[in-house]
């Protein structure tokens, strides 16, 4: 288990996940925009959040993570090495390959033609236009654990650093296309 944790944000997706943080996390605190969502324990307003940061070993991100992680960069000077995000901590603890990301099934119906043309997903190269969250309803984020390497492409800066932390061995293009 990380040892103190501040989650942030505190809506649908952490309402979901509570049980999975609560068991692979040491949550001491918590901070969230809508202030009525704070539990009288563990409180932290966004205003004080600069001043408590250092109670805290790690922030877990539970929503919107391409605006919050740049907000806690560039705002609140969080070191990247002391964010994570959510669904990129539930991927990195699924075993399976057969984990699909995409919204729309996409990248499970590229790996079936991948298999029906005989191909390898390892060493398959990617372009992905429109990338958003690097993991989460991504299309190429199944291919990437298999192996595949490419190009992701966004107009959002801030993708680039999620993508920089979640898939070092991709490369970012801050582009719009």
């Amino acid at each position: 288990m990380n040892g103190n944790t501040l989650v942030y944000g505190l809506a649908g997706d952490y309402e979901e996940n509570k049980e999975w943080i609560a068991s692979h996390f040491h949550v001491t605190g918590y901070c969230d925009q809508d202030e009525s969502r704070l539990p009288a324990m563990g409180a932290v307003r966004k205003e004080e959040l600069r001043d408590r940061l250092g109670e805290f070993d790690l922030v877990l991100v539970t929503a919107d993570p391409v605006s919050i992680v740049e907000d806690l960069v560039a705002e609140f000077d969080v070191p990247e090495e002391k964010i994570r995000v959510l669904f990129h901590e539930i991927a990195a603890q699924e075993t399976s390959l057969r984990s699909f990301y995409s919204e729309n099934a996409e990248d499970a119906v590229i790996a079936l033609l991948c298999h029906e043309l005989a191909m390898s997903i390892k060493g398959l190269t990617y372009l992905e236009v429109g990338t958003n969250d690097p993991i989460r309803f991504n299309n190429t984020y199944s291919l990437y654990r298999a192996g595949a390497r490419g190009l992701l492409v966004d107009p959002l800066p801030a993708v680039g650093r999620l993508a920089a932390m979640a898939r070092p061995g991709d490369r970012f293009l801050h582009a719009a296309v």
